[in-house]
């Protein structure tokens, strides 16, 4: 009995902190079932992708439901028709394939979500990481801009960025990323003012460490876990607001499909054929939703007062 303890032991003191994530993740069955359902749209988009930029995936995935083809050829003699054989998620009110449709607008959706909240993390969390270790004059300063950006609505910004700009995919992605870049510098100086009070920050300048060293080796990594959880909410907020951009007019045009031009199209339908608006809202709804519950999850596994 005494050596089986002291094996449990050992093993649970060697174990990683991401495997310790990932084994008090693996815990939570709805957060998994999430992870499981964005990995799902994750390979869809990757999919989609290799079909559309490469000679080799035009060729393998022509016919299929990752052919091109079916998310910009029309067919006007059979438009808004309910699923079929031919067409499992029914048509648009151009003849499209509805599934078609939803799977390149998850590469779009997807691929500004993730590209928007990575640029968020970086410049945020770098100023937040910066003011928070360094305080003073700087802190003061930096802040108050941060303040004058989070008292402007994110939509608003958005709008005026893109209608400045244009609706190109990288001006896309810098106006959904500008607005959410204040909340992850405030996330991130408020970790690093608590963490630089502790005793091995003190014990790391005692031995003549530089702060660049200071701020890379122990404050940031120490700092990641209310950024993790802030990323994965925020990405449904980018995706929202793509859509919502696009409902609008001024995000992805047609015809490439995004959820939000969908959505757009099919609200001149919806009293008549809302079937189409409704496939395109409930698959909005499963990622948002997703993306929320794997937060909750991480938030969780990341919370030490849960560790037991």
């Amino acid at each position: 009995m005494i050596k089986k303890d002291k094996k449990d032991a050992t093993s649970k003191t060697y174990r990683g902190p991401w495997a310790e994530l990932w084994h008090r993740l693996k815990k939570n069955r709805l957060s998994m079932l999430s992870l499981f359902i964005l990995a799902g749209f994750m390979v869809i988009s990757i999919i989609s992708f290799i079909a559309v930029e490469t000679s080799i995936g035009q060729k393998i995935f022509e016919g299929t439901v990752f052919d091109y083809q079916n998310v910009v050829g029309q067919n006007l003699k059979r438009t808004l028709e309910m699923p079929s054989s031919d067409h499992l998620l029914g048509t648009d009110s151009f003849g499209r394939d509805t599934l078609a449709r939803l799977v390149y607008g998850a590469r779009i959706s997807i691929t500004i979500g993730l590209s928007s909240v990575f640029t968020s993390v970086l410049i945020g969390g770098s100023i937040g990481a910066l003011v928070g270790y360094v305080g003073g004059r700087v802190d003061n300063i930096i802040m108050r801009m941060m303040d004058v950006f989070l008292a402007i609505p994110s939509i608003l910004l958005a709008i005026a960025i893109v209608s400045s700009l244009g609706s190109a995919l990288p001006f896309l992605i810098l106006a959904i990323a500008i607005p959410s870049i204040p909340g992850f510098a405030r996330i991130t100086r408020a970790a690093v003012m608590t963490i630089r009070e502790q005793e091995f920050i003190e014990a790391a300048n005692a031995i003549g460490a530089s702060n660049i060293r200071i701020v890379l080796k122990h404050i940031i990594p120490n700092s990641m876990a209310p950024l993790i959880i802030q990323s994965t909410l925020s990405i449904a907020g980018a995706i929202l607001s793509t859509a919502g951009l696009s409902f609008i007019g001024l995000g992805v045009k047609p015809p490439m499909s995004e959820w939000g031009n969908m959505l757009s199209e099919g609200k001149n339908f919806i009293t008549t054929d809302p079937f189409f608006s409704l496939i395109t809202g409930l698959t909005i709804v499963v990622v948002i939703l997703s993306l929320n519950i794997l937060g909750d999850g991480l938030r969780d596994a990341l919370d030490p007062k849960l560790k037991n």
